[in-house]
């Protein structure tokens, strides 16, 4: 094509079967039409009844705009913004347990390649308009609607071991400020040190062996969730805003999940 002609920008779109049932439909509007994915460029996803035999059925959708992408043989760079728009996940067994989504966060995914195994991170940091997740049903029958400040940030990285006697890990972190319909107020979640757990069967129990959360609610009160190097978890109250743990208990991490 002769330089400087106008070229339309390529908006490719696939409707696809999910495993299971359903369907996804993926348009990607590759804004400077070069065939790879680039910064600039956006995709969105929308879902009908999907079931990918990932335990659970997706509809609705979500949008995704690059901002960077980077790839070489060791490793993979993508970052960028993604928004969703009232995403939901049934679990496929108990139909009463369900998640959905509504609004944006921005992103960093990188996966690297090195000689004793796959380091991968994933962070998410919620973007200005906030991110609304609303729980039903599901584990204990808990369900609430958690409203997520902009800023609140969590993080996961990830190593899986190829090398005999290198173990895997794993280490989570969050931080910010976050509403809850069921409690009626905001609390603050900060992970100092980050959850780390250490592990040699990926398909295994996996609890965290060190790190400690901290939920600050009104009045300065706080829950501590303390990892020790065993399957329990300590948990620690101060119900008086004086910053002194007045009461401690262990419990199983099996028992705090349910």
């Amino acid at each position: 094509m002769p330089a400087g002609m106008a070229r339309p920008l390529a908006q490719h779109q696939g409707t696809y079967p999910c495993q299971v049932s359903g369907t996804t439909t993926v348009t990607w509007d590759d804004k400077d039409n070069n065939g790879s994915i680039t910064g600039g460029d956006t995709i969105s996803i929308s879902f009908s009844q999907c079931n990918d035999d990932l335990g659970w059925i997706f509809n609705g959708g979500m949008g995704m705009a690059i901002a960077t992408y980077a790839a070489t043989e060791a490793v993979e760079d993508l970052t960028g913004s993604m928004n969703f728009q009232s995403l939901t996940m049934v679990d496929v067994v108990d139909q009463e347990a369900s998640f959905s989504l509504n609004g944006g966060v921005s992103f960093r995914i990188n996966t690297t390649l090195t000689a004793t195994g796959l380091d991968m991170l994933s962070s998410y940091s919620v973007a200005s308009g906030g991110l609304t997740v609303a729980k039903r049903g599901g584990a204990a029958g808990l369900s609430d609607t958690f409203s997520y400040r902009a800023g609140y940030a969590v993080s996961d990285r990830d190593f899986v071991s190829s090398a005999p006697g290198v173990p895997s890990w794993e280490v989570i972190s969050a931080s910010g400020d976050f509403g809850s319909q069921a409690l009626g107020g905001d609390l603050s979640l900060s992970t100092a040190p980050p959850f780390r757990s250490v592990y040699t069967d990926p398909y295994g129990d996996i609890f965290p062996t060190e790190g400690q959360l901290i939920a600050t609610g009104r009045d300065n009160t706080k829950l501590g969730l303390t990892a020790t190097q065993t399957v329990q978890v300590r948990m620690d109250m101060c119900d008086d805003g004086d910053n002194t743990w007045e009461a401690s208990k262990m419990v199983n991490w099996d028992w705090l999940f349910q």
